[in-house]
């Protein structure tokens, strides 16, 4: 379906940091006298326990009043269910793309799917007639696909020269109607300088500045800008002269007289007629210097554009001649018993397959808006068979205008936006409140405004049920979960001790300290998991009386430990969970 991306949002955001709740644990922290030493410890007890780590950041709550929503896949446009004004409920499909393409590459990565899942059952079974015969349809759908990938590189190829022969036109005539419209713009100035210079009787001494060798491209938008300002200043003493011509024609009492104020009359309402045709010139011209920047910048969009299909679809070969090269590989060595590198080759192209299918899959689901609540639409910006490129659009293809509903908006560092995506629970606390209300993350944008030097990426939270009492711009405290075990070993962090890559803590054991080496799973400021190397009751030492107390130190190096155990930080950012960019 759609995503959702929201518009003028302003996210407050505070030092984030990896923080845990643990729930179920009682630590059992102690003050004892080893009986062969001297020595006091501070003491607890590994017990079992539950951990959440989260992402703690802050952040604003806003009302959600618009939703904007886009497609997030690539396609010409089949289907627009709705138009501006209609109200909708939740679950509506409001508009689609051409569906075809999008379930032929479905059913073509389920058929690849088959086929390897074929191949590995046919290897670990042995050679038959019935593996040969496998074998080869595999060949032949892997020939079918290359084919088809191949067809799909000369199509994008022939779109891509459509669009960037459109794009390009674009400019150039662009660029024809700015250097026209200067052209005239410098005869209209040159002709109101000699209006000027006749009119009378106020101005009659006064002239307008006109180059001495004036070209038409000397009028940029900075000069055509200064020339409607001092025209619009001529005009106005003109406009006094004619006025002072009117009053004396009014009063002639001889021929002479009025006769010589009809020919004022006359050369004033030139001059303020030249000069009004040279304002609107460079009107003109400042319109058809943003017209270019804007062509200009289109055609940089769809020279992107085109690269990104271009790459796509040679790859797409590249990994369809390497399909059809292991389809034959496989048949020429069929009457051999399968080794363990067959057989693991195997298991990579059903691994291959089963992600090339979630693919397919998730490009079927993007290629339909589906409208995530009820509301109104307020804006329909698509149009029937027009050609969708995965760029985020500012405006959204289709707005829905709704009440009654909150979001968080907040910022994550670049150092943390890997660890967040769609659909994490998140508790969101209003300052001056204690109780949390419960969200999820809904929105992740993928270009990230620079806050003192980080990288900051907007993540925006939608609320499960707000109160009635919120206020909008209230800050508020968020705790992102992105981590959650349950029934783990767990101790308290500052019995852990860091030394590189290797992790210990320190056992009571017979009075005396012995060092323990542990492996190191979720962390917090309070526990940390220890995954292997300890047991559930074991007393670990908190720190010795009789030294100096310890640092927080040993929190930092626990944290950046918990980064090297190889803890999953969460997928990355797939393009197809972003907003599509401004077309």
């Amino acid at each position: 379906m759609g995503r959702m991306k929201r518009k003028n949002k302003v996210a407050l955001i505070t030092m984030a940091s990896l923080v845990a709740a643990p729930v179920g644990i009682a630590s059992a922290i102690t003050a004892s006298t080893a009986p062969s030493s001297q020595s006091k410890y501070v003491t607890a007890v590994a017990q079992r326990g539950n951990i959440t780590q989260t992402i703690a950041t802050s952040g604003t709550i806003q009302p959600v009043t618009e939703t904007a929503l886009s497609f997030g896949a690539p396609g010409m446009v089949s289907a627009i269910n709705v138009q501006p004004g209609q109200r909708v409920r939740a679950g509506e499909v409001l508009a689609q793309l051409h569906l075809a393409p999008a379930k032929a590459r479905l059913h073509q990565a389920q058929d690849l799917l088959l086929l390897d899942q074929a191949n590995l059952a046919a290897d670990l079974a042995g050679t038959t007639p019935r593996a040969l015969q496998s074998a080869q349809a595999a060949v032949a759908v892997a020939q079918d696909h290359l084919a088809a990938v191949r067809q799909d590189l000369s199509t994008t190829v022939a779109s891509n020269n459509v669009a960037l022969t459109i794009g390009t036109t674009a400019v150039n005539q662009a660029q024809v109607a700015l250097a026209i419209d200067q052209s005239s713009l410098l005869v209209a100035q040159q002709r109101f300088a000699i209006a000027q210079v006749m009119a009378a009787p106020a101005t009659a001494s006064m002239s307008v500045p006109v180059p001495a060798e004036p070209v038409a491209i000397d009028y940029g938008i900075a000069a055509s800008q200064s020339l409607i300002s001092t025209d619009q200043g001529y005009i106005s003493a003109d406009q006094s002269a004619l006025d002072i011509a009117n009053s004396m024609n009014a009063s002639c009492t001889s021929q002479a007289c009025s006769s010589l104020a009809q020919q004022w009359i006359g050369q004033d309402n030139q001059a303020i007629k030249r000069a009004n045709l040279s304002i609107a010139s460079a009107d003109t011209v400042v319109a058809d210097l943003a017209a270019v920047s804007k062509s200009e910048s289109q055609l940089s969009q769809i020279n992107a554009n085109n690269t990104s299909q271009l790459d796509a679809a040679s790859q797409a070969v590249t990994a369809a001649q390497q399909r059809l090269s292991d389809a034959e590989g496989a048949v020429s060595v069929i009457q051999q018993p399968a080794s363990a590198l067959v057989i693991a080759a195997d298991q990579r192209a059903i691994s291959a397959a089963k992600h090339a299918l979630a693919v397919a899959q998730e490009m079927l689901s993007h290629s339909q808006i589906v409208a995530p609540t009820s509301g109104t639409v307020g804006e329909v910006n698509i149009f029937l068979g027009e050609d969708m490129y995965l760029f985020a659009s500012t405006a959204g293809d289709i707005v829905i205008e709704r009440s009654g509903q909150f979001e968080a908006d907040v910022l994550v560092s670049d150092s943390l936006i890997n660890q967040i995506r769609l659909g994490q629970r998140v508790e969101v606390t209003p300052v001056g409140d204690t109780a949390p209300l419960g969200g999820t993350v809904e929105q992740i944008t993928p270009m990230a405004p620079t806050t003192k030097g980080v990288p900051s990426f907007p993540v925006t939270v939608l609320l499960d049920r707000p109160r009635l009492s919120l206020y909008a711009g209230i800050s508020a405290n968020v705790a992102i979960t992105i981590a959650h075990r349950s029934n783990v070993l767990l101790v308290p962090t500052s019995c852990v001790h860091t030394n590189g890559r290797h992790s210990y803590v320190k056992l009571l054991e017979g009075g005396r300290s012995v060092n323990k080496s542990v492996k190191l799973g979720l962390s917090s400021g309070v526990y940390t998991q220890i995954s292997s190397g300890l047991q559930q009751g074991s007393t670990v030492i908190l720190a010795n009386l009789n030294k100096p107390l310890p640092s927080f130190a040993n929190l930092f190096k626990a944290r950046k430990a918990l980064g090297q155990a190889g803890v999953p930080p969460g997928p990355k950012i797939s393009p197809l969970a972003r907003v599509k960019p401004k077309r």
